[in-house]
């Protein structure tokens, strides 16, 4: 019999009990022989927590109490040893998380992020980060079960409130001392429990932590013989199969691998028209960064830097029936330079300004070149056409509507965004979707 702590997908711990030791009237020789044979498995499979112990089951031998049938055999017994292995000392991670379940807004004056803190511990006082916006912010107050606490732990369920408004939903993660951030391309290992085999290029729906998106499989790199654990070229995953696929998600979440971070490492892919669950998995391999979290800046003018996609280009693809986002441009422009304002997706006027609402800066393009990067504080409404920072049309044509729509953004909320954009900004004006 093969006992086990198991951790979804990694078995830490796993402890061989060699049954039926009263037919070979105890034998030492036999059973290592047989503990060879289990030593040779550790090591063709890399295992690390390994323990081996001679057993009757029927006899109770070595099984709530010491044997005296195998005087050679030092160990403990198999529930001694179930009662002390710490499950969890194997399991720690790194600083504080907590996926946000829910947002609790009984009235105005309150507003409680609800989760269950997955690692760490949280103070009253100390500064979190929220993800994938990357604000930053200090715990005001802690509720566990309804009471106030000055502090919470790992595996309670909270609700924590902050001293400042920050852009928080459910989906997204409170984090302290930690270097978790949001993804947009994800490997993983999948295990496929659906009846449709999975497709290349499908759209999915992937629930990973508290959130769920659209993704869309990019590439299967390789099957797993279950047998051999050999790796195989495949085209397609059948029912039982287990493989290794590249994921593109519509937008970036926070996610981490498996192996770091184990609520945000593990996921499971939904089939949107029959809701199935179709795989379950964890993550292998992570890139792209997305949000806040973004490595590549497109305008810098000394301390000034911002994000934005105006070069970003959209895609219908027919097979997905989903539209998906490119960035072919991976360079840093600064005043002085010639920018690209045509694309197979976009097409800007030669003088336009660009508002780059998240990172608070306004660039100004005059002939198809940058002449001026400042702080939207200091921005004025210039007589040509604006964009904000994914190349959407900005509907403001004077100074008046200029200022209304920043202060607008200034003061806007989660629920506020929707409404916002519909009045200020259109895909349209300057963005078509190309068909692939």
């Amino acid at each position: 019999m093969i006992y086990s702590h198991v951790c979804t997908w990694v078995i830490c711990n796993l402890v061989f009990a060699v049954n039926k030791m009263d037919l070979v009237d105890y034998s030492k020789t036999r059973f290592d022989e047989i503990q060879g044979q289990i030593n040779i498995l550790k090591n063709e499979l890399s295992l690390d927590s390994v323990h081996i112990i001679p057993v009757s089951a029927t006899e109770g031998d070595n099984v709530t109490v010491k044997s005296d049938n195998m005087p050679w055999y030092s160990g403990i017994s198999l529930l001694e040893y179930l009662e002390k292995i710490d499950t969890d000392s194997e399991n720690k991670e790194e600083g504080f998380y907590m996926p946000v379940q829910r947002v609790c807004r009984p009235d105005h004056t309150f507003r409680g992020f609800q989760g269950q803190i997955e690692a760490g511990g949280i103070n009253v006082g100390e500064e979190i980060t929220t993800l994938p916006s990357n604000e930053k912010a200090r715990v005001k107050s802690i509720f566990v079960a309804g009471k106030e606490e000055s502090a919470a732990f790992v595996g309670q369920p909270v609700t924590i409130t902050l001293d400042k408004e920050v852009d928080v939903s459910r989906g997204c993660v409170i984090v302290k001392n930690t270097n978790i951030a949001p993804y947009k391309r994800l490997t993983v290992s999948l295990l496929w429990m659906d009846d449709e085999p999975l497709t290349i290029g499908r759209d999915y729906l992937v629930k990973l932590g508290t959130k769920t998106i659209s993704a869309i499989p990019t590439k299967l790199k390789y099957a797993v013989d279950v047998n051999t654990g050999e790796h195989i070229q495949a085209e397609s995953l059948t029912k039982n199969g287990i493989a290794v696929c590249e994921l593109l998600l519509t937008e970036a979440i926070v996610a981490d691998l498996f192996s770091q971070h184990k609520t945000l490492g593990e996921l499971i892919l939904i089939n949107r028209v029959t809701n199935m669950t179709s795989a379950c998995g964890v993550v292998e391999n992570l890139s792209e960064k997305g949000g806040a979290f973004s490595d590549r800046v497109s305008f810098k003018s000394g301390t000034l830097e911002a994000r934005g996609d105006i070069f970003e280009e959209f895609y219908y693809d027919n097979s997905s029936l989903n539209v998906l986002k490119y960035q072919p441009v991976n360079k840093t422009y600064t005043i002085g330079d010639e920018i690209p304002t045509k694309g197979e997706s976009y097409k800007y006027p030669d003088s336009f300004d660009i508002i780059i609402l998240r990172d608070g800066v306004a660039v100004k393009v005059r002939d198809r070149s940058i002449k001026e990067i400042i702080p939207t504080a200091e921005y004025k409404y210039g007589g040509v056409p604006i964009v904000n920072g994914r190349g959407f049309g900005v509907l403001a044509s004077n100074d008046e509507e200029v200022s209304d729509f920043l202060k607008e953004y200034s003061q806007l909320n989660e629920e506020g965004k929707k409404q916002f954009f519909a009045k200020w900004v259109r895909f349209d004006t300057y963005r078509k979707v190309i068909i692939k």
